[in-house]
């Protein structure tokens, strides 16, 4: 594994990023930090991805979305819009050139292949972390086959491929991919290739051996990884790489934010708003859960900020809800049922504690 890239643990005179007894690791206070206190603030994003649904109304540059509008400021090219002008043009400067082109060529891919996907997932049985070994093992035999034709394309051009590899590039490029999946996946490749070395920057996460929902979830990413190859600009081939398709994958389960219509409205307001993408930020992703936080959270445009909800004394952990405000209206038993289906664990926080506690004394 790559060592943690030098920024990924967020560093301050206030909080410690240390290893725990039960939660891998976790935030504590150096100091007595007051409420209201600033803690963090991060942009730094390993990969996010919009909802194929919310593409014309949410903007690709701060993720503002308006009710549903749609934004009347686009780039059709690219498959994307935004709020502003200015948005606009923040979001095609930043961009490298090579990122420009590989969105060009997924999304006349995309066009040019039209598929009604079912967003409701009916199979929840993840695949095996044996099962999913063997299956990017056998995706990477063709994946070898896909860069065959193209390293011979630009290096050797009168050298002809096999009719192995032949068949091999055009199934790929025959591929139906799912949307949601080829543009998140593309993302973490074209920000390994402006910014830094995402498995690096993300290699301190949590990380889940079983990321994928289901046998289908997996076969989304070995397809998009696939279509990648066969379609993008050679100069962002060497980013297009298993290991970086799987690494961030599987950061996603316990560290992807989800991006909502209320973020920027603060936390409170956020529970039952609409869930439009997701991103991986890496330096914000090292608090843990409590149903009882005090931590508060908020997005602004593409810039998550964390401030102390209260008083906090030195020593006590830093946490935040993973719940996103949900948590102020659920029974112990439905945060608990969602926390363990969603997040894969069990809370033990103070107030999740105290409930059981209560339970075991009145049995």
């Amino acid at each position: 594994m790559s060592a943690p890239a030098q920024d990924a643990r967020p560093s301050s005179d206030l909080f410690e990023v240390k290893d725990t007894a039960t939660s891998g690791r976790g935030v504590f206070a150096l100091k007595d930090i007051k409420q209201g206190t600033p803690l963090l603030s991060t942009s730094t994003i390993a990969a996010s991805a919009i909802y194929k649904n919310y593409q014309k109304e949410v903007c690709a540059q701060c993720f503002a979305y308006n009710r549903g509008i749609l934004w009347k400021v686009r780039d059709n090219a690219r498959g994307v819009v935004f709020c502003s002008e200015v948005c606009r043009d923040t979001w095609t400067t930043s961009m490298p050139a090579v990122g420009l082109l590989a969105r060009e060529e997924v999304q006349k891919l995309l066009q040019r292949k039209q598929k009604l996907w079912d967003d409701e997932m009916h199979d929840l049985a993840k695949p095996s972390e044996s099962a999913i070994e063997k299956a990017w093992t056998a995706a990477e035999e063709t994946a070898q086959l896909i860069r065959a034709v193209r390293v011979s394309a630009h290096q050797c051009p009168s050298l002809p491929n096999t009719k192995t590899q032949r068949k091999a590039f055009r199934q790929a490029q025959a591929i139906h991919p799912d949307p949601d999946t080829i543009w998140f996946l593309l993302d973490a490749a074209v920000e390994s290739s402006r910014q830094s070395d995402i498995i690096a920057l993300t290699a301190d996460l949590a990380a889940d051996p079983q990321p994928y929902i289901n046998e289908e979830d997996l076969r989304f990413h070995i397809e998009a990884y696939l279509v990648l190859l066969a379609e993008v600009p050679e100069e962002l081939l060497p980013h297009v790489q298993q290991s970086l398709m799987r690494t961030v994958q599987s950061r996603t389960t316990h560290n992807s934010f989800g991006l909502r219509s209320l973020d920027d409205a603060d936390e409170p307001g956020t529970a039952g708003s609409e869930c439009f993408g997701f991103g991986v930020w890496p330096g914000a992703s090292y608090w843990n859960h409590s149903c009882d936080p005090n931590v508060q959270k908020q997005r602004s445009g593409r810039t998550w900020k964390f401030w102390a909800k209260r008083d906090i004394e030195t020593g006590e952990e830093l946490c935040i809800s993973y719940l996103g405000g949900d948590e102020r209206d659920m029974s112990t038993s439905e945060r608990l049922e969602k926390l363990k289906r969603i997040w894969g664990f069990e809370c033990g926080c103070n107030r999740c504690g105290v409930h059981e506690s209560d339970m075991q004394s009145s049995a």
